[in-house]
């Protein structure tokens, strides 16, 4: 129509979509077009330097550039001759860019330079902070040249406010999952449980250890603690399940037979034996993709994350989505928006090996409060769903426009 106004465009860029990001860009593409501005999704990278995840995906608003497998490195070369020319002809309004490092910072810089304002995404937190002195000065006038930030909960905004960002320009809910997704799926875990569980061959109670095997994660800790579990007054005997691999498994497997704890290894092609219910044991599943997650959630008497140190940690929103208490270290991102004292689950701290042993013991000796933890726990996280990831992130938008 002559004379009508132009469509506004707001540009949402992460290195590699995982799952996780196409459910994001689902709610941030409703809030965009309920307010009548085009949403351009934008991939730089084949894979993940981080996560194994894979997804079959597909979304015509997404432009994908094909920068490598490595989403930490920096094409020079390619961000001018083609990552340049997009960008200067896309002329985005509005860009949300992840956190301020190289390949992000040119996007920042092309998108400012033609006109957009720029929203920062990011994780960060006072614990997960390690720049100091003249670092830290640096970081701060980048951060205050941002002109909005979307966030993940209370201590991510309260960092960034830190850092001299005014607190109204911070927005949180950034760290969201598809809610409905796991719940629906929990829903029909627990309508076929006997089947899943068989499926799978996990024992008949058991606490979850979901993640990738790094130094963060303090899992040669977990399994310390485990070993120090009294299971004296519980029956079924609550075992220890790891979905996940990394560089530390090695390390993990060695603190089992260090504490002479009894294993099953589920990887492919291993014989488990038969899984004894009425002592303890730890079992190794290996790297699972997404859709098997939920099983793993949902059987589960409580999903543990006890990290040293966490940006977020999202595994957390998808064992509440599932209803399933949680055990989460107190220096995590998630853990002031999420966990509720002896509510959705209990706070630990990761360097105190009892703390962890001491929050077992309260879900494996108070079975009949887990249900009604696991249903306020999905209370709360429905606060961190993807409608409401993308109508935080216009909320930001509209903040810009001030």
């Amino acid at each position: 129509m002559s004379g009508a106004a132009k469509q506004k465009k707001a540009l949402i860029v992460w290195g590699n979509w995982g799952p996780y990001h196409y459910s994001r860009f689902k709610g941030f593409k409703q809030a965009c077009t309920d307010k009548g501005i085009q949403p351009i999704g934008l991939e730089l990278f084949q894979k993940s330097n981080i996560y194994e995840w894979s997804t079959s995906q597909e979304e015509t608003s997404v432009k994908h550039f094909s920068f490598g497998e490595e989403e930490m490195a920096f094409p020079i070369w390619k961000c001018f001759t083609q990552l340049l020319p997009y960008l200067w002809k896309l002329k985005a309004d509005y860009a949300f860019v992840p956190s301020y490092w190289h390949w992000s910072l040119f996007i920042n810089f092309i998108c400012r330079i033609r006109g957009a304002k720029i929203i920062m995404m990011n994780e960060s937190h006072a614990d997960t902070e390690r720049a100091k002195g003249i670092k830290r000065w640096i970081k701060s006038r980048i951060v205050k040249r941002f002109h909005a930030a979307f966030v993940g909960g209370k201590p991510h905004a309260r960092h960034f406010e830190s850092l001299g960002m005014k607190p109204e320009s911070i927005f949180p809910g950034y760290d969201a999952i598809d809610v409905s997704y796991f719940a629906e799926q929990a829903d029909d875990v627990r309508s076929n449980a006997t089947e899943k569980r068989n499926l799978l061959g996990l024992p008949d109670r058991y606490f979850l250890s979901l993640s990738r095997m790094v130094e963060k994660k303090n899992l040669p800790g977990l399994v310390e603690a485990y070993s120090r579990l009294n299971t004296q007054p519980m029956d079924p005997v609550p075992h220890l399940v790891f979905v996940g691999s990394g560089p530390l498994e090695k390390e993990v497997r060695e603190a089992v037979i260090k504490y002479e704890l009894p294993h099953y290894d589920h990887t492919e092609g291993k014989e488990t034996g038969t899984i004894d219910n009425h002592s303890k044991g730890v079992h190794f599943y290996g790297f699972r993709q997404i859709d098997v997650n939920p099983t793993f959630f949902t059987l589960a008497d409580a999903f543990i994350m006890p990290s040293l140190w966490e940006e977020w940690g999202l595994v957390v929103n998808e064992a509440l989505a599932c209803s399933t208490p949680v055990i989460v270290s107190a220096n995590a991102g998630c853990a002031e928006d999420l966990v509720i004292e002896g509510e959705t689950g209990y706070k630990i701290d990761p360097r105190n090996i009892e703390s962890i042993t001491t929050a077992m013991s309260h879900i494996g000796a108070n079975t009949s409060d887990l249900q009604k933890m696991g249903t306020a726990g999905l209370t709360i996280v429905k606060q961190f769903d993807c409608t409401n990831f993308g109508n935080n992130a216009m909320s930001s938008v509209e903040y810009t426009n001030r």
